[in-house]
């Protein structure tokens, strides 16, 4: 399945600009919520742990998210980045969210069961975007 004898599959045509355009809308939400997070100082915005880290790392993620929109983006890798990344922020957030001593974590990352949810379901849209793929099929020319 290479060379001339492969080609995109045409019978899911919209798969690739759906998820660039759900990477785009996550994208827009998390340099809203990093933005916001920046502007406010440390604490919390709406229902989100707000600190420099968390804030910078949230609107880092989502400029990555917006590069989705120029076509030539993966949006593969970028779901598998959103997947593994967030994956971790829920393995650290979880024990942090459950901590007594809530001081020494707050100095480091501030997370709390929102921000949990949160990145947790970011991790299942990155994974959902990252296992959509074209499908290749075998071609044959005429002639051959």
């Amino acid at each position: 399945m290479s060379g001339s004898n492969a080609r995109w599959d045409r019978s899911r045509p919209h798969t690739g600009f759906r998820a660039r355009a759900i990477l785009c809308v996550v994208g827009a939400c998390y340099v809203a919520l990093g933005v916001a997070g920046m502007a406010s100082g440390p604490g919390r915005v709406l229902v989100f742990s707000s600190g420099l880290l968390l804030d910078l790392v949230r609107t880092g993620v989502g400029l990555l998210c917006l590069t989705a929109l120029h076509p030539r983006a993966s949006a593969t890798a970028i779901g598998w980045f959103l997947t593994v990344g967030f994956t971790a922020l829920v393995a650290y957030g979880v024990p942090a969210a459950i901590a007594t001593d809530r001081i020494d974590v707050d100095h480091v990352f501030p997370i709390s069961w929102a921000d949990n949810v949160l990145h947790l379901a970011t991790a299942l849209v990155g994974f959902t975007v990252a296992i959509t793929r074209y499908r290749v099929r075998d071609v044959v020319s005429p002639g051959q």
